[in-house]
């Protein structure tokens, strides 16, 4: 393996997937079913896979690493941190912010997000005067390519609840001066055909601040930001979703998607670092186009929104198109399930297979010889204690590659498919997630 290929696998692997993914399609489009079926087919009386509710938390433990893996802060001081059963957000400066995220869409129709909310009460900025937001964004995206967004301020002494339009325009759902002890806990949301925002004591007993018409919230991806204050200021959050995790992550077997529909459905994410690289649905492929990076880098990601279950499951595809051999360029199937991540790649001709986890991080490479791109089928599966990688030529007869026991089950995970370039522009198109064929 040459110097700059190590470079790039090391890389992503030591790397976080720490960015806000834009969603792709209509709200009625669907990839955990045929490209038309409906949302969630897989879902029971509990309601539909990887809910709102799976965030629930008290915060007894340190779960950041596993809900929330893409929080940030903006100066050294600052800092977000688990301790006395809250979480922390802390900001040192006028230009400091600490940021909660989440790589994840969750499911939240007829939803409303909870939590406990208090903060160090500290005067505020007249002119930078926000102190709190979190913003719940929406997989829907309207006609006009707008992602509707909910989100709840805390700005100067006032509390407030906004609600975008299908233009991304904000529109007041309710808005009170904030009492830390009346307004110890917020909700918000959409219910039924309304936009809702409610204020309670003691998480029990609800006083409705206001509600305005709004018809849709689908998957949505939450993030806490806490920015704009001078000196000190820290906010503590508890009890999100009612503190205790419900609902079931959505297996890996739900997940097919032949690109047939007119759009990308709306559980597809796609994120670049270069506003020329794009995504996007193209003779019923799925065409990644990574812009022209000499002299520097593109990376584009194509991405299931939700987070899924791929124990006892696999997940496969067609590369319909494949990245050119170049040392500087790499083509990737993952599965982070952040801490211990799979990557199977081509790289300068050579298809190479890798895992890392444990605390420290280390790397694993399984398998690295020629690639032979006739062998455009690729398949990840897991059963037992086993971890299998196969290749094929048409999606029926396949090649097992190599196997593992000792990489761990993705009870969680994210599945996206990566392509880096550091030199000219390329295309590749991918097909058939978890189509069989006959």
């Amino acid at each position: 393996m040459n110097n700059r290929v190590a470079l790039i696998l090391v890389a992503f692997l030591a790397s976080g997937c720490d960015r806000v993914f834009g969603l792709h399609g209509a709200a009625d489009g669907g990839t955990d079913a045929e490209p038309d079926g409906p949302l969630d087919p897989d879902a029971g009386p509990d309601g539909p896979c990887s809910p709102m509710t799976l965030l629930g938390d008290t915060f007894d433990v340190n779960s950041l690493p596993v809900n929330w893996p893409g929080s940030y802060t903006g100066n050294a001081a600052d800092s977000f941190s688990v301790a006395d059963g809250k979480v922390h957000l802390h900001v040192t400066s006028d230009s400091g912010y600490a940021i909660m995220d989440t790589p994840f869409y969750y499911d939240f129709r007829d939803q409303l997000f909870s939590m406990k909310f208090t903060d160090s009460g500290i005067a505020v900025d007249s002119v930078g005067g926000e102190v709190f937001r979190l913003t719940l964004t929406s997989a829907y995206r309207s006609a006009s390519g707008i992602n509707r967004t909910i989100v709840f301020l805390r700005y100067g002494d006032t509390i407030i609840a906004q609600a975008s339009n299908d233009a991304g325009s904000p529109q007041t759902i309710g808005q009170k001066t904030y009492d830390p002890n009346d307004d110890a806990y917020v909700r918000f949301g959409v219910q039924g055909d309304s936009a809702v925002f409610d204020t309670s004591p003691n998480g029990t007993d609800w006083t409705n601040v206001g509600s305005v018409a709004y018809d849709h919230m689908d998957l949505v991806h939450p993030t806490f930001e806490v920015r704009h204050v001078t000196g000190d200021w820290e906010v503590e959050l508890d009890e999100i979703m009612g503190g205790v995790p419900v609902g079931t992550v959505c297996d890996i077997d739900s997940l097919h998607d032949g690109f047939d529909a007119p759009v990308l459905a709306s559980t597809w994410a796609s994120s670049s670092f270069s506003p020329l690289s794009t995504v996007d649905l193209d003779n019923q492929d799925v065409h990644i186009h990574t812009a022209d990076a000499t002299g520097t880098f593109a990376d584009n990601y194509f991405k299931a929104a939700k987070p899924y279950d791929l124990r006892e499951g696999e997940v496969f595809f067609e590369m319909a198109q494949g990245v050119m051999p170049d040392p500087n360029k790499a083509f990737q199937l993952v599965i982070d399930g952040f801490g211990h991540n799979i990557v199977m790649q081509t790289v300068n001709g050579d298809l190479k297979i890798a895992y890392t986890q444990g605390a420290p991080a280390t790397s694993t490479t399984l398998y690295d010889q020629v690639f032979d791109p006739a062998n455009k089928w690729w398949k990840i599966g897991h059963t037992g204690n086993t971890t299998a990688f196969s290749i094929g030529p048409n999606g029926k007869d396949w090649t097992r590659l190599v196997t593992n026991s000792t990489i761990q089950a993705q009870l969680a995970a994210s599945v996206y498919w990566r392509v880096y370039s550091a030199s000219t522009a390329d295309d590749v198109r991918i097909d058939n997630v978890n189509i069989a064929q006959p």
